[in-house]
This record gives C-alpha cells, structure tokens and sequence, in this order.
C-alpha cells in the first residue's frame, strides 16, 4: 500500500512538473503594451490578440506585436484602451474601445471605426455584419453592412438595459437575454426585405428584426 501511494505521489509530482514546464509567462518584457489585460481572442491563425489598457497586442509564439506600430500605413484604433474583442464567425473582429466600436480584419489589419459608441455599452454578434448593441439609454442598434453604419431598431420589449447580465445569438436566429429578471428568447431574423424598412436602404440591408411582441418570451424566471 505504501508503495502504491508513493508510486502515485511521483506521478502527480511529474504531471505537475511537466505542466509548470509549459507555462510562460508574458510580460513588457515580451514586448506587450501594458500589463493590464482586459480582452483576449484568437484569430483562425492560432495568434492570440491582447487588448490592453494601451493598446492591442498579437502574440505570434515568439514576441509581441502592437497594433498599430508594428504594421506601417494602417489606420489607429478608435480608442486604446481595449475592452472587448468579439470574434465574430467569419473571423472578424469587433473591438470595444473607450472611445467607439471598430470593425476589424485580423488578416489585413484594416479598421472600420464607429465613434458614435462611447462609455458602457453592450454588444453581442455572430457574423461581423450581424451585431447589435444596448446602450444604457435602452436603445437597440443594428449594423447595416451596404452603408457601413449603424442604424436604430426598436428595443425588445421589457428589456431595460440596467438588467442585461449576458447575450447571446444561437445558430436558429433566436437572441438569448440573460437579465435580472430571467432568461428571455427573441426571435429574430438577419434578412432583405423587410428589415430594408429599419435602415432605409432600398437595395435592402441585413441586419435583425425584433418583432412586435408585448414581452419577450420568458425561458425562465428568477423569484
């Protein structure tokens, strides 16, 4: 028995040595920006992007990089410091910076800045031209892709911003809120036609459609 234990004791030690083994640690001393990390995502390349509290960095396994110094003729950021990085499903990012919400291409390296969205907001997306966002004021913003802007839809009914804990889009076009009130799904839809109405685009724009309803759908409540 006791040699069981001790067997199993070495065991544990080497898994452990072996895993202190693969950490590293990553610092100014890599290069990073600041050592305040509010934000971290992974491109579909395996580099991991780091938003700081100055700046947004890419760690390519080696060092890292600062966006945008280390890539001469691209565009600044809206704000430095870097919030949120939302992967979106075509592999984009949006950014949410103390001074707007940037669309930006990992790859390229190129920035589409939205300076309308400053302070606390909420974002929550899928594609890089499906995101909508809650702002305290409790109103609802939808990107329409044709104009490169955002354009105000209709607030889901009986959300209040103060409440929103969680969002999250599923593969059936449903927008989950998670608030202090309960979990709700709305249905929703990313689609031409109708949704050309929201944004006066004739050509017809993509961007959600919250239907008229006098409460969301109630999933779950809390008591």
């Amino acid at each position: 028995m006791i040699r069981k234990i001790l067997f199993s004791a070495c065991l544990l030690l080497s898994a452990a040595t072996a895993a202190a083994d693969n950490l590293r640690q990553i610092s100014s001393r890599e290069g990073i920006s600041n050592n305040a990390i509010l934000s971290l995502a992974q491109d579909r390349h395996g580099y991991v992007w780091v938003g700081t509290c100055d700046g947004l960095n890419m760690w390519d396994g080696e060092r890292m990089h600062l966006y945008p110094n280390d890539w001469s003729g691209n565009e600044p950021l809206s704000g430095n410091l870097i919030e949120e990085i939302a992967v979106t499903t075509d592999s984009l990012f949006w950014l949410r910076t103390n001074y707007g919400l940037d669309l930006f291409d990992p790859d390229t390296k190129q920035v589409e800045r939205h300076p309308d969205f400053q302070g606390m907001y909420r974002i929550v997306t899928r594609r890089s031209d499906e995101i909508v966002v809650f702002s305290p004021e409790d109103q609802c913003n939808a990107y329409d892709p044709v104009q490169h802007r955002f354009v105000r839809v209709g607030m889901p009914a009986g959300i209040r911003y103060e409440e929103l804990l969680a969002l999250h889009f599923d593969t059936e076009d449903n927008l989950w809120l998670l608030s202090r009130q309960g979990i709700f799904r709305i249905p929703t839809h990313f689609a031409t036609g109708d949704s050309a109405l929201l944004s006066g685009d004739p050509n017809g724009s993509r961007h959600p459609v919250f239907p008229s309803m006098p409460s969301p759908t109630a999933a779950a409540s809390t008591t």
